[in-house]
């Protein structure tokens, strides 16, 4: 059991949250652009999904697969 074990516990928990957010926008507002600089919700959640995916395999060495 490596050190940080408990991040992927936890991490668990909080993936759960953040897709039952997620999971209220509906399927035609994913593409909305609330201002020409800011990131649609899709591209937020590819964002969030990516870095948060790096960050626990390069930081934390931890494969949440």
């Amino acid at each position: 059991m490596g050190a940080f074990t408990f991040f992927a516990d936890t991490y668990d928990t909080e993936r759960l949250k953040i897709l039952t957010v997620w999971s209220q926008i509906p399927d035609g507002q994913m593409r909305f652009r609330p201002e020409p600089r800011a990131r649609s919700p899709l591209e937020h959640m590819v964002h969030q999904c990516m870095s948060e995916d790096g960050w626990m395999k390069n930081m934390l060495g931890i494969d949440v697969g």
